[in-house]
């Protein structure tokens, strides 16, 4: 798989209904194994992420290990959540 950066966040699980959080990998990042969470400024060093949308971030609930994927939402240079939560085909 290699490396990835990871974005924890509390969600409804689609498949147990539970409200979990979630660590969502992405390579779209720096891929330094760093960890976010939801209000986190997502900077590495002198490097600062762009504002915009992380696309098919994928993660597996704790509960029922479903595999999840969501769109994460970067705004004024921090990690503000996820959205459009979907079951990982």
């Amino acid at each position: 798989m290699g490396l990835f950066d990871s974005l924890h966040a509390e969600v409804k699980c689609l498949a147990c209904k539970k409200k979990v959080e979630v660590e969502f990998q992405t390579k779209a990042l720096l891929r330094l194994l760093e960890h976010f969470h939801v209000g986190d400024r997502v900077e590495f060093e002198q490097v600062t992420v762009k504002d915009g949308e992380i696309t098919d971030a994928l993660g597996s609930c704790p509960s029922c290990k479903t595999f999840l994927t969501a769109k994460i939402i970067i705004k004024d240079n921090c990690f503000v959540g996820v959205t459009e939560i979907r079951k990982a085909d």
